[in-house]
């Protein structure tokens, strides 16, 4: 199965690893990458995308594929539009989205992964993007979308409360911790941690 991937989270707008939805992209690709399977990976990654991260994944194997967007900044049109049609030329089985939202050019089979519904119980913290997120891009995702990860139970409920067209189709997958990434953190905030590990 050739599997595309929206890798437009991996890392945050200026090129750097950036935090939440940039870290769970970055994670759950590479774990996905490496699972000992036949499936091939067609990564589109964002512009600002460092050379040794896209190093790191290429370097898993060669059911890997990157492809970098050619355009110098990202945009609403780059991925909504340019990025799903460059990534059909590779007639891909399906398009996973780890950060919540299916581009509008992607017609094919998709999965994709909700993190939260703030946008709706909130909207005040989200001004900007109230009108095209909460009538249009969300709504459409969640529909097309045949498989719908929820990273929690309480993402779940919500998810059937506010869209009953996702129960059947919502399986959740929790978020987990790289002990030796997070191990790391640790130390360079506090210093030694021989004693705790």
């Amino acid at each position: 199965m050739r599997i595309a991937i929206d890798g437009t989270t991996l890392c945050a707008p200026d090129g750097s690893r950036g935090a939440g939805v940039e870290h769970y992209s970055w994670s759950i690709v590479n774990a996905l990458i490496r699972l000992r399977t036949e499936h091939r990976f067609i990564i589109a990654v964002p512009p600002g995308f460092s050379s040794v991260r896209r190093a790191q994944l290429e370097a898993v194997g060669d059911h890997v594929r990157i492809m970098r967007c050619p355009f110098s900044k990202p945009s609403a049109f780059a991925r909504h539009a340019f990025m799903p049609l460059h990534v059909a030329l590779y007639r891909p089985d399906a398009l996973f989205c780890p950060h919540g939202q299916i581009p509008f050019g992607w017609l094919g089979r998709s999965v994709v992964t909700i993190h939260d519904l703030s946008i709706y119980d909130h909207p005040e913290w989200f001004p900007d993007m109230q009108d095209v997120s909460i009538r249009l891009l969300v709504p459409r995702s969640l529909t097309r979308a045949v498989k719908v990860i929820a990273v929690s139970n309480a993402t779940h409920f919500a998810l059937q409360r506010l869209f009953p067209i996702t129960n059947g189709k919502t399986v959740v997958v929790h978020e987990g911790v790289d002990v030796e990434e997070a191990y790391q953190a640790l130390k360079d905030q506090f210093g030694n941690l021989a004693l705790i590990r």
